[in-house]
């Protein structure tokens, strides 16, 4: 039992450094601006939300930029057949092309940028 409690308070231990390691740091108020900086170092102006009630304290600081990578064009083409019948997709039609993103691949990439009848397009969920 005393291995199983020194186990957990190990485990304990370290994900509340992990959560400490991803939150990046206190709100910085500096001349009237408040910016947060995110775990990847990159700081953000955050003076607006503020002056709308939001509170910096209370942000989460987020992966940082470019942490979830966009879906690509050629990510999102599949031969015809191969398309199962089930699959939830968001269709885009633009001068005579068609192109369905999954919704499945857009839930782990949030936006796919692509281009459809000769323009670009980006498809988010």
């Amino acid at each position: 039992m005393k291995r199983f409690r020194t186990g957990l308070l190990l485990f304990a231990a370290a994900a509340a450094l992990a959560v400490a390691a991803c939150s990046g740091t206190s709100p910085t108020r500096t001349g009237g601006n408040v910016t947060i900086q995110d775990r990847t170092g990159e700081t953000w102006d955050v003076t607006q939300a503020h002056s709308l009630g939001y509170e910096p304290e209370k942000f989460n600081y987020g992966l940082g930029r470019r942490a979830i990578l966009p879906l690509r064009q050629a990510h999102v083409q599949a031969p015809f057949g191969e398309v199962p019948q089930d699959l939830s997709v968001i269709g885009i039609h633009l001068q005579g092309e068609a192109l369905a993103v999954s919704i499945r691949e857009l839930t782990r990439h949030e936006i796919a940028n692509v281009t459809v009848g000769g323009r670009p397009v980006a498809a988010a969920y």
